[in-house]
C-alpha cells in the first residue's frame, strides 16, 4: 500500500518508528474498508488521516487552513504541544514585552516568513515545484 508506505518513510526520516500494521489497519479504516478492529495508536492514526485528506484532496488549492489542518492531524492526541494548527511564536520574545526590539524584531521575522510562505504556496498551486526557504 503506496500510501503505507509513504506514512511509514516519512515518520520514520522524522526519527519516530511506527507500527506498520496499526498504519495499514488505520489507513484502511480512514478509507472506509474493513479492518481488524485494533486500537490504533495516536501517531499511526494522525498522519495516516493526514495522507488520507491529502489523497481525497490532492487537486484543492493549497493554503494555511489546509496545512494546519494537517498539523491537528499530525499531533493527534498529543497534550505537550502549544500552538497547534496555527504559526507558533516564540514564548520568550512575548514575554519580554511590546516595548522591547526583539518583539519587534520577531515580528517582522515572522511577517517576512509569511509573506514567503504564502508566495511559494501560489507557485505551488499553479503547479510549479515549489520549496520554500525561510
Amino acid at each position: 500500500m503506496l500510501i503505507s508506505e509513504e506514512a511509514y518513510k516519512t515518520s520514520e526520516i522524522e526519527g519516530e518508528i511506527l507500527d506498520r500494521d496499526s498504519l495499514q489497519s488505520s489507513i484502511r479504516r480512514h478509507f472506509g474498508l474493513k479492518t481488524d478492529n485494533r486500537r490504533i495508536p495516536a501517531a499511526e492514526q494522525g498522519i495516516a488521516e493526514m495522507l488520507v485528506d491529502l489523497y481525497k484532496t490532492y487537486n484543492a488549492p493549497l493554503n494555511s487552513q489546509r496545512l494546519f489542518l494537517w498539523h491537528e492531524m499530525l499531533t493527534n492526541g498529543r497534550r505537550d504541544l502549544q500552538d497547534m494548527g496555527r504559526y507558533r511564536i516564540s514564548e520568550k520574545a512575548l514575554s519580554q514585552g511590546l516595548e522591547r526590539p526583539t518583539l519587534i524584531a520577531l515580528a517582522q521575522a515572522i511577517e517576512r516568513s509569511r509573506k514567503a510562505y504564502y508566495a511559494a504556496l501560489q507557485i505551488g498551486n499553479r503547479g510549479l515545484d515549489c520549496s520554500i526557504s525561510l
